[in-house]
């Protein structure tokens, strides 16, 4: 009874936050389906000054395989497409088609694997026909045209039809990065092809675009997910609107580049000395192109972005992103990334991770302390552990999740942050915040502080409650560190290529173990790493101080 009671609150707390219309859409989707429209006789336009864009990957190899995330199967079967021994993700991504957007691919093998992916599918039905795969797919194939590809008229009717099928089939269950991806691919088709529908496929995907816009990016400019990696994807997407409309839609344009130039920025601000993103929330290395390859990109179309202040130089200074809630801070040689925010938007908080006041720091140009990472979707027990909270770098109570991250993409009940400042001080930079996250759970909340100075990071936890309870403070390291215990609760760690030295020390109320884990910078990517755990059993309230000398 009281499982059945816990599992319907959990249940609750999920759906309370959803809106009507993510409801409603998803009964719709399931009582009236939409069906496929066969659409033929459709044409493709002559757009002018598209410049060319960010190249995909190259995922087929020399032997006729599809090979993703590390996982390779034969590209010209049609079993391909609806392979049940493969994660759903890397079905997505098969589904995308990218080698057809990729330069490294002759037009030869892009032709027949759009001719495979056609006759694959005839049934229209299976994943290759879910909304998310049709936007990136269509995209990539008229990337191809306007490349100077040539699809032949089946292509072109299938296109046609596939879009057909997306406008009555957009992603409002979900909203979100998806729903952006919707409304990008009715634009492209809607200034590509020359079809009765286009002009309402257009005049559809600016209209609301413009609406997800307002509320998707932020006026720090990240995107409203707050996830560095899929922040990435959508100023992509932006980017090559951008990219289509300077010949045809001047006006889209003019209400891009401003948001395209602050999503830049806000990219820059969260991006690690080594070129990477931090990995907060649901990101991955692989799950998108490089910082620097979009800003290539934004100079090439003319996008106004100014450079951040780490590339100039200018080291030692905080960042804030107040809407977001991340905060950075570069001070002498480290660049410290705190996660003082909401876990997301109440609504979907499916890319989330339950790592409220989590941080990453990067020494010398080299990551030292990072968040474990993301490498599947799969629903399964290393999909929980990596959103779980011990696997970031912040205070778990109990053993339990500052957030009730649950199933794939679920959120039950969410962290809150509170009393959230940033302080520049000639002496130490600092940033400080609480959360809520305890509270029902173990009647706990928890304070941390970050405070910078030129020569440690010092990291206060102040834990506010009653009763005795298990405390833990994991710090996840960057597999090259090499480690050293040097004493009780005191620990050397070594910098790859360099002669400093970074020196953890513990609270002396915590006892402090050295451990194997892993990490998991990409999709498909499982690293053997270290973690160094400390904890204790204590009466609350107490304050724990955790020093990090660099």
């Amino acid at each position: 009874m009281i499982q059945r009671v816990a599992k319907l609150r959990r249940y609750y707390q999920t759906v309370r936050t959803l809106r009507w219309q993510q409801i409603s859409n998803r009964i719709r989707r399931r009582l009236l389906p939409p069906r496929v429209r066969v659409v033929s006789g459709a044409k493709l336009r002559v757009v002018e000054n598209w410049l060319p864009p960010i190249s995909k990957a190259r995922h087929l190899t020399e032997d006729g395989r599809l090979t993703i995330f590390g996982v390779s199967r034969d590209a010209w079967t049609q079993a391909l497409w609806r392979n049940g021994s493969v994660p759903a993700l890397w079905l997505y991504h098969a589904h995308y088609c990218d080698d057809v957007a990729s330069d490294e691919v002759t037009n030869d093998e892009k032709q027949r694997l759009v001719s495979a992916w056609i006759e694959g599918n005839q049934t229209r039905e299976g994943p290759g026909w879910d909304a998310y795969p049709i936007s990136r797919r269509i995209v990539n194939w008229l990337k191809y045209y306007l490349q100077g590809g040539e699809l032949n008229q089946d292509a072109i009717d299938s296109v046609a039809t596939q879009v057909d099928y997306l406008s009555r089939n957009l992603e409002f269950h979900l909203l979100g990065n998806h729903l952006l991806a919707n409304l990008k691919t009715l634009i492209f088709a809607g200034l590509v092809l020359d079809t009765p529908a286009a002009d309402k496929w257009l005049a559809m995907g600016q209209q609301l675009l413009k609406e997800q816009l307002a509320e998707q990016i932020l006026p720090d400019g990240g995107h409203h997910e707050l996830s560095p990696m899929y922040h990435a994807v959508v100023l992509e997407d932006l980017l090559d609107l951008v990219n289509l409309s300077t010949g045809v839609s001047p006006g889209l344009r003019t209400d891009l580049e401003p948001l395209c130039a602050s999503m830049l920025g806000w990219l820059s601000t969260m991006t690690h000395p080594d070129g990477g993103i931090a990995l907060f929330n649901d990101a991955a290395l692989n799950g998108c192109v490089s910082t620097a390859t979009l800003y290539d990109y934004a100079k090439r179309l003319g996008i106004p972005a100014v450079r951040s202040e780490q590339e100039e130089g200018q080291l030692d200074r905080i960042q804030d992103l107040p809407q977001s809630g991340y905060v950075r801070i570069d001070r002498g040689s480290a660049a410290l990334f705190a996660d003082i925010a909401p876990i997301g938007p109440a609504h979907i908080p499916g890319h989330a991770h339950a790592d409220t006041l989590s941080f990453e720091l990067s020494v010398e140009g080299h990551r030292v302390v990072v968040n474990s990472g993301t490498s599947t979707y799969q629903n399964n027990a290393e999909r929980h552990r990596q959103r779980s909270t011990g696997a970031h770098n912040t205070v778990v109570i109990d053993g339990k999740n500052s957030s009730d991250v649950w199933s794939t993409f679920r959120v039950g009940q969410r962290a809150a942050v509170q009393n959230r400042r940033v302080v520049e001080d000639p002496a130490s930079y600092a940033a400080s915040g609480r959360h809520d996250g305890f509270l029902k759970s173990a009647g706990v909340m928890h304070s941390r502080s970050f405070e910078v100075s030129d020569s440690e990071l010092i990291i206060r936890d102040t834990l506010t409650g009653s009763g005795k309870h298990e405390i833990e403070w994991p710090l996840h390291l960057h597999p090259e560190i090499g480690v050293t215990e040097s004493g009780a609760g005191l620990f050397t760690l070594k910098i790859p290529s360099s002669k400093s030295l970074v020196v953890v020390r513990f609270d002396e109320r915590l006892q402090a173990q050295q451990l194997e884990s892993t990490y998991h910078p990409g999709f498909g990517q499982n690293v053997t790493s270290t973690k160094l755990t400390a904890m204790a059993s204590l009466e609350l309230p107490c304050e724990l101080t955790v020093t990090i000398r660099i």
